[in-house]
């Protein structure tokens, strides 16, 4: 048998090393069993379901050797042996495992299809079938994108109340837009976390987008108070992969962004669940926040009123209205500046179970999240992942980040704990094999070396660049460079 588990990993690594050729049908994938949504819905009556026709959708089981193209996909020139590691620190280093966490996925599916519709598509339903609603909205209309399906009504009005003007919702707002951001979305977060190949949105369920354009009705569907959020605009029933979004005129070019930031959330947290096996998701706050913002490409808080960053800028007052001109300016500055005296402590940040209440201090921890997940992306693919799985099964952020994060990354860089006996040992490397080992010794400690040093140093490292000292600081390094240049000419 040892021998027998000796050759299989060596043929896993070959694999992972050498093996570029176009993949090939395996005789061991099991089909999944899926086929569109098969629920009718009657556009007249305003049903929130979709009748489709039975696809059959290529959907099945990875094998190692597509999970682990896609691990060097994403950090390259590794040997292999690397990647055979990662891969038993995602628990996806045989087929046995691999099938066991698609199996996951599935009873997700499941759960969801047993759930059915919630509450809140019941009321919008029972609403868009009023008289009232067919004479100020027409009828309720039905697409479908990938992994999506999209209500919404015929007509929007547009304009003042007395003055308002009936438009096609469809061209209005840019259905077809909101759809492919949707979808887009959904793919860059499945592969952020590895699960493209194992959570099926486009199979038995698909999530459904109720678009609500009329206040009276969304008053209905988001009782009580809005949460604290970026995205204050959506609401997301998770169990039933439901979401439902406010378009009015002060948020029809905010609502494609919102959406996806939704969106990126609740896949992320159907990949907690899968990996913890719990029936809610154990990612943190920060780590939804700041993957979904980054994802989403949102560049404020998004309320019912419009976006919203900070309350004001060189003490003027800063409106939806100053934001929207503010993304049109060319450049890249399209979100203001923070300032480095209100920047949160990381620790505030990856603790928090809730963002706060003012939308100021919600688009502080948002872009402040983002630049966190950012930056260790940024330094370590494979080492992110491992310290996502651990965050997905609850593990705290300290320890995460110091026996996933900074083990791998050490591991990958050559920089591993030596043993007494090996310190002992006279070190026969030559002069360029050390020089070598030094540079790479540097390069982990730009990536900070444990929880510790990151929490100390994280203001100057990562959240620094955010704020309105730092482009100062910029701005008057490039003059006296500019200065320099005509000196010399």
């Amino acid at each position: 048998m040892k021998t027998l588990s000796k050759i299989s990993l060596a043929l896993i690594v070959f694999l992972l090393i050498s093996y570029s050729a176009p993949a090939e049908d395996n005789a061991d994938l099991i089909p999944d069993e899926t086929t569109e949504d098969s629920s009718v819905a009657n556009a007249d009556q305003a049903e929130t379901e979709v009748a489709e026709e039975t696809v059959q959708k290529k959907f099945a089981i990875p094998s190692i050797k597509d999970i682990g193209m896609e691990l060097k996909e994403k950090q390259g020139g590794l040997n292999g042996k690397y990647y055979l590691n990662c891969l038993k620190l995602l628990k996806l280093d045989n087929p046995n495992n691999i099938k066991d966490f698609y199996g996951r996925f599935r009873e997700i599916d499941k759960s969801v299809n047993t759930a059915g519709k919630s509450s809140y598509s019941t009321r919008f339903a029972k609403e868009s079938k009023t008289s009232a609603f067919k004479k100020k909205h027409g009828k309720i209309k039905i697409e479908k994108g990938e992994h999506f399906v999209i209500i919404y009504p015929e007509f929007i009005s547009v304009g003042k109340k007395k003055s308002s003007a009936k438009k096609l919702t469809a061209e209005t707002i840019g259905i077809d837009n909101i759809l492919s951001k949707a979808d887009e979305s959904f793919g860059e977060a499945a592969k952020l976390v590895l699960i493209d190949k194992f959570i099926n949105w486009a199979g038995k369920v698909k999530a459904k987008i109720f678009i609500v354009t009329d206040e009276n009705l969304w008053r209905m569907i988001r009782t009580g108070t809005a949460k604290a959020r970026p995205d204050q605009m959506v609401i997301t029933k998770d169990k039933n992969r439901e979401f439902f979004v406010y378009i009015n005129p002060d948020t029809f070019d905010s609502a494609p962004e919102a959406l996806a930031y939704a969106v990126a959330q609740l896949v992320l947290k159907e990949y907690s669940r899968a990996v913890s096996r719990k029936s809610d998701s154990k990612l943190p706050l920060f780590y939804l926040t700041g993957a979904a913002f980054n994802i989403s490409g949102l560049d404020s808080v998004i309320l019912e009123t419009g976006p919203k960053q900070l309350k004001k800028w060189n003490g003027k007052e800063i409106t939806s209205k100053s934001i929207r001109e503010l993304r049109k300016r060319s450049g890249e500055l399209k979100q203001l500046p923070l300032s480095k005296n209100n920047l949160i402590k990381l620790s505030r940040i990856v603790m928090a179970t809730e963002c706060p209440k003012h939308s100021e201090d919600v688009y502080y921890y948002a872009r402040q999240s983002a630049a966190l997940i950012k930056y260790l992306e940024d330094n370590g693919q494979l080492p992110f992942l491992v310290m996502s799985r651990m965050l997905a099964k609850g593990e705290s952020f300290n320890k995460a980040f110091d026996n996933g994060y900074v083990s791998l990354r050490d591991r990958l860089l050559g920089k591993e704990k030596k043993s007494k006996k090996q310190r002992n040992i006279k070190d026969k490397k030559s002069r360029k094999d050390r020089k070598k080992e030094a540079e790479k010794n540097k390069e982990a400690k730009d990536t900070l070396s444990g929880y510790k040093e990151l929490n100390s140093q994280s203001e100057e490292v990562i959240f620094f660049p955010l704020t309105r000292e730092y482009l100062k600081g910029e701005m008057m390094d490039k003059k006296k460079e500019a200065k320099s240049k005509r000196r010399r000419r």
